[in-house]
């Protein structure tokens, strides 16, 4: 019975040592290793939220040292108790019979539900930190999630009727110049080359999107666009320029040059570049090539004071706001497309005036640095995803990503936002940008949001507060 007794207590240190084995797996050197290398990823692309992320870390530090410690006590506890029992004459046959079934009982422990929740409870104690402290994997993919999805998205803008008059417009200049050249130079041989020289500077610049406005023409008209083409060139060869000058021809020599280094007359402009393929897949390169308008607040009574100017895409089209807070709303694909941004600027109570009035630098980088303060600026209804602190030209301020849910009549459009909003002279100052998506594709509003916040930063980073 002694035997048995002692064999009893040897199981359950035994037990109670492959318990704590396996609880520290989890916390192994190895372990952590990887831990750490993904709180780095997560540092550098989420700096704001660092606080959290370190506290996970001290913990789960804190956790391996108390499971070396608790191994190391079982670890001495076992020893005393084996010599103890070799010094009261235990025989070795009890001895084997006990190791066999303290190996039994360590596979069980090892295969058990509970075994496996204590090895992958550090794992899971860090993911769900991971979750709640970074709500962009969770809610607001990366580019590279998603890059298979942008690629999939529809190539280029919704054609309408007036967006096909845009269209047949852009094309007829296009075929129009081509032809005015070709004349120009058989009057003036002497300037067919200067022709070319600016034809060649031209076609460069504008090439992709009028081939490409000429191929949806095409597909879109079907059998009508032979039919128009022939039309467009009857009227053309029936215009005479057997009385056109050498000075005339000069004249349009110079404006053909301009052509290639200012902007089109609209709707030209604009609808050439909606459609350059570049230009559709990676919105930002319009802005990045230099095609863009400016807009100032200066002399606008509805910017209150605000003296604002910004840079947004030469597609885009700009127009007064709603005549409250909205002062300005630019909508791409010339005004007819589901991506907008609009400037806002708050006028507040005297009393809130005074004080954000008072408010410097140091003051608003205070406000912005904390997760929660940022989640108070989304829009009213809105659901939060992601919010850190930025930089409104030199003037500290919060970014924030949201979905936002609106009824329009009998639908219901979900917008994704980004909203960069400081206080500047006693006065809000909002910017906000959206994408929306055409009805039973929603599906696709996160990648086209992630497609175009590239141009979002890049308009954001060319305000210039005066």
């Amino acid at each position: 019975m002694k035997e048995w007794i002692i064999l009893g207590v040897i199981m359950t240190m035994v037990a109670s040592l492959v318990n704590t084995w396996q609880k520290h797996e989890a916390s192994t050197p190895a372990h952590q290793t990887e831990l750490d290398k993904r709180m780095v990823a997560l540092r550098e692309e989420h700096a704001n939220w660092t606080s959290e992320l370190i506290a996970s870390e001290v913990a789960s530090e804190a956790a391996r040292m108390a499971g070396i410690r608790v191994l190391v006590a079982d670890l001495i506890v076992v020893i005393f108790v084996v010599v103890l029992f070799w010094k009261i004459g235990v025989s070795w046959w009890y001895l084997a019979v006990a190791f066999v079934l303290f190996l039994g009982g360590s596979v069980w422990l090892t295969v058990s539900p509970a075994s496996i929740g204590h090895q992958s409870a550090a794992t899971a104690v860090n993911s769900e930190l991971t979750q709640r402290s970074q709500p962009k994997s969770a809610n607001l993919p990366s580019r590279e999630e998603l890059i298979d999805e942008i690629g999939k998205l529809k190539d280029g803008p919704v054609i309408s009727e007036a967006l096909i008059k845009d269209m047949e417009i852009a094309y007829g200049f296009w075929i129009g110049q081509n032809h005015s050249i070709q004349q120009i130079a058989k009057r003036f041989p002497s300037l067919e080359n200067r022709l070319k020289t600016a034809q060649f500077g031209f076609t460069r610049k504008y090439e992709s999107g009028l081939t490409n406005i000429e191929s949806v023409l095409k597909t879109r008209l079907s059998q009508q666009f032979p039919v128009v083409r022939s039309a467009l060139l009857r009227k053309l060869s029936g215009l005479d320029f057997s009385g056109l000058s050498q000075r005339d021809a000069l004249d349009y020599l110079r404006e053909l040059s301009d052509r290639a280094n200012n902007p089109l007359p609209s709707p030209i402009y604009e609808t050439i570049l909606e459609f350059t393929p570049e230009y559709i897949s990676a919105p930002e390169e319009e802005f990045s090539e230099g095609f863009r308008k400016n807009y100032s607040t200066l002399n606008a009574p509805a910017a209150q004071g605000i003296h604002l100017e910004i840079q947004f895409p030469a597609s885009w089209k700009a127009q007064p706001g709603d005549g409250r807070d909205v002062i300005q709303l630019m909508t791409s694909e010339n005004g007819r497309g589901l991506e907008d941004m609009d400037i806002a600027i708050v006028d507040l109570s005297p009393d809130l005036g005074a004080v954000a009035g008072r408010l410097d630098s140091k003051s608003l980088s205070e406000l912005y640095s904390s997760t929660d303060n940022i989640r108070k600026f989304a829009p009213p209804g809105a659901t939060f995803l992601e919010g850190k602190s930025a930089m409104l030209d030199q003037q500290p301020a919060a970014l924030v990503y949201y979905d936002l849910s609106m009824k329009r009549v009998d639908l219901v459009v979900t917008v994704r936002g980004m909203l960069l909003e400081t206080f500047y002279h006693g006065k809000c100052l909002a910017l906000t940008f959206s994408v929306g998506t055409m009805p039973g594709e929603e599906q696709t509003r996160p990648a086209v949001f992630e497609k175009f916040r590239p141009l979002f930063l890049l308009i954001a980073n060319s305000v210039v507060l005066k």
